[in-house]
């Protein structure tokens, strides 16, 4: 769940960058695209990390070709995150913020991630393997209820537009039509049923990315957030069902603030009165539980 449509444009930027610099690479996706064939490949990051990738979707050429994918979320994640920390990371997808979490928590970090579907999970899974952190991976949707729900399948190439929201944040400037989906049968929980039932620990940094889901995340987690108070990094954009506004809404009635990453730093953002671009913000309650983060203004 952690790609938006906007991200078909950048691939396709990528694979234009890199016609002269990876000739033959290119050529191998083009051609993956155009069979409907996949490949599953080892992708370095810019930080060094290797991860398991699966061409040609999109995340995962902009890995292999790049290193890294949306780098104001890959910077924002170095601003907030220390060592030691606790990370919920809410649609995980292959697991490109989990590997990048993983050296930045540490060995005594605690990361755990949520992917329902099947086969991006598979994946999660073989990068979540022998890591430095402890790393949990879990099936589960979250949202503002328990229980047994349809969720959507987009298929490998468009994997990161899944959701359990009824409408997609599909951009018809990234994509020509809406890609066809299979409706398929998960579980959801809520936030707050997950931790009352388990020994989980309470997230110090909460990272969701669920395509449009985002609010019905944060209902469902409203005892967590009143007492952890983490720091949330969290998707915006106003397409779908997605509710920009009323995501901050709800978190300023819990006390949060709204940052946004510029230059290596989290500015205090101005709310808008809608969100028409895919983008992120961070939530910071002033009471964070492992404080402000130092770059911060």
């Amino acid at each position: 769940m952690a790609t938006k449509e906007r991200q078909g444009s950048s691939t396709l930027d990528i694979l234009k960058q890199n016609l002269t610099l990876r000739p033959q690479d290119v050529a191998q996706i083009l051609l993956e695209r155009a069979t409907g064939k996949t490949t599953q490949r080892i992708a370095t990051l810019k930080r060094g990390e290797s991860m398991h990738v699966v061409t040609p979707e999109a995340i995962s050429v902009q890995l292999w070709l790049s290193g890294d994918f949306e780098p104001e979320v890959t910077g924002t994640l170095e601003a907030v995150l220390q060592k030691d920390m606790v990370v919920w990371n809410i649609g995980s997808h292959i697991g490109t913020r989990v590997v990048q979490a993983d050296a930045m928590v540490g060995r005594a970090g605690n990361i755990l991630a949520f992917e329902p579907t099947p086969r991006t999970k598979q994946i999660l899974d073989l990068n979540a393997a022998r890591r430095i952190s402890q790393i949990q991976t879990f099936s589960y949707a979250m949202g503002d209820k328990t229980d047994t729900t349809a969720f959507r399948d987009y298929g490998w190439l468009a994997s990161g537009l899944n959701t359990a929201a009824q409408t997609s944040r599909f951009q018809p400037k990234a994509w020509k039509r809406e890609p066809k989906y299979e409706e398929i049968a998960i579980l959801m929980m809520t936030v707050d049923d997950l931790i009352g039932s388990t020994w989980l620990n309470g997230p110090d940094v909460l990272v969701v990315d669920a395509e449009g889901f985002e609010l019905q995340i944060f209902e469902g987690a409203q005892t967590t957030l009143a007492i952890f108070k983490p720091i949330i990094v969290f998707e915006t954009g106003d397409l779908g069902e997605s509710n920009t506004k009323g995501c901050i809404q709800y978190l300023s009635g819990l006390g949060y603030r709204f940052f946004e990453y510029q230059n290596g730093l989290l500015k205090l953002h101005t709310i808008k009165d809608n969100y028409p671009e895919p983008g992120n913000l961070v939530a910071i309650h002033p009471l964070a539980q492992r404080g402000i983060p130092s770059r911060t203004y």
